[in-house]
């Protein structure tokens, strides 16, 4: 006899009688079963004590322990359909793990990884815990269906130790977790040099520090390559990422991403570099992308990236330089760039189009150094004026400059104020 079952990700059924024991349940009632595997489906419990609940037309079943083989359960209920509740343990989920370089292999990635040397490259299959500590050079790789590390929304999913170089490939981390009293970065925290590549961080939440799914920290360098980084919250700091080192991001999407106090997708208050090619910010609660560091030392380069439909400012330069080549920022709602007094902001080849604000500078909004060259602000909107670009009178250091083809055209209300530049 098979069952209904669900659970966030997927839905499906199951043929194989896993069943002991079936109670009759009074609608609005409850009563307790034993529930066990009739076969052998490898290490795990073989059997949990679940609470079945009455309904009218449909009771649902919802183990408390985890069983060896999640997918081969199979529910017998009098008059009704069986909820699978999501498992919550390693277990659960056939996590699997094979150390290549030692031929060892295991059903822990935590430990896999506390008993790796450097140079020693993992194979990850299945969904795995988190709260996965690294110290060693060594390079993770997902293979299968959706290899997953999970923080469970209950703890920080990867760290990545001083020192340490390591490379996640194709690998889902998501649902982490890091509350007041701990750094952020809950998807994962990078102390050391860390690659990503192909995978997808996702559904993580940061409550201090920032970095909902990724916190680079001063003494990190961090390289994302066609990978993902979406869904994640934090209070203020980067609900994406929150870079304090150094960071290069290419071929990647970063996309709605949360800041719950008006904070942006991507901070970087850095004094080293951080870079976007080929890459998309986009449609995140917040700014897109925050510089914020160093008094103008802090570098940041834009090549062939997408910066668009954030609900804030596209991007938002309080402080840093930043040049940004052949990119577009378009259809955010907070303005498309906003220059601080200490900032130099250049757009080579680049579009800034399509923005609107509820104040002044729908396209750009500068109290600070900005060069267009060969570039083009058109098609924004601001509720009072600046509609193109507003250079603020009361900031001596407001300086537009347009140089080659560049052009500032048919902005709404108008399309320059503050400037005899355009």
């Amino acid at each position: 006899m098979s069952s209904r079952y669900a659970w966030p990700e997927w839905s499906g059924r199951v043929d194989r009688p896993y069943l002991l024991t079936s109670v009759p349940v009074a609608s609005g009632g409850h009563s307790n079963v034993t529930v066990g595997s009739c076969g052998n489906d490898g290490p795990g419990l073989r059997s949990a004590t679940a609470r079945i609940q009455g309904g009218d037309t449909t009771r649902a079943i919802h183990p408390w322990a985890a069983f060896g083989s999640a997918l081969a359960l199979s529910l017998l209920l009098v008059g009704g359909e069986g909820l699978v509740a999501p498992p919550t343990t390693e277990a659960a989920t056939s996590c699997r793990v094979r150390n290549v370089s030692q031929g060892t292999q295991g059903r822990s990635l935590k430990r896999m990884v506390r008993r790796s040397r450097d140079g020693d490259r993992l194979i990850m299959r299945g969904t795995c815990a988190g709260q996965v500590v690294i110290g060693t050079d060594i390079v993770i790789t997902g293979k299968g269906q959706r290899p997953t590390i999970s923080g469970w929304g209950k703890r920080r999913v990867v760290a990545v130790k001083p020192g340490a170089r390591v490379v996640l490939r194709n690998l889902r981390v998501q649902r982490g977790r890091t509350d007041k009293g701990t750094a952020g970065g809950a998807g994962i925290l990078n102390d050391g040099r860390l690659t990503i590549i192909g995978s997808r961080i996702s559904d993580n939440v940061a409550r201090r520090r920032g970095g909902g799914g990724i916190l680079n920290t001063q003494s990190g360098r961090l390289v994302v390559i066609g990978s993902t980084i979406s869904g994640n919250a934090t209070r203020s700091h980067g609900g994406g990422i929150n870079n304090e080192g150094t960071a290069r991001i290419t071929t990647s999407t970063v996309k709605g991403n949360d800041s719950k106090r008006g904070g942006p997708a991507i901070e970087t208050s850095s004094r080293g570099t951080f870079t976007l090619i080929d890459s998309v910010v986009s449609d995140n609660s917040g700014a897109g992308i925050d510089v914020r560091c160093c008094r103008g030392q802090g570098a940041v380069r834009l090549v062939r990236t997408i910066v668009s439909d954030n609900s804030d400012a596209g991007i938002f330069v309080s402080d840093g330089s930043v040049t940004l080549r052949k990119t577009t920022v378009r259809g955010n709602t907070g303005g498309g760039i906003w220059v601080g007094g200490l900032s130099r902001v250049t757009l080579e080849n680049s579009t800034v189009q399509g923005n609107s604000t509820s104040w002044k500078g729908g396209g750009i909004s500068t109290y600070g150094r900005l060069v267009l060259r060969d570039s083009t602000v058109t098609a924004n909107t601001a509720a009072i004026e600046g509609g193109g670009i507003y250079a603020h009178l009361d900031s001596s250091r407001a300086q537009v400059t347009l140089e080659g083809s560049s052009s500032v055209h048919d902005n709404v209300p108008d399309d320059c104020v503050g400037t005899t530049a355009c």
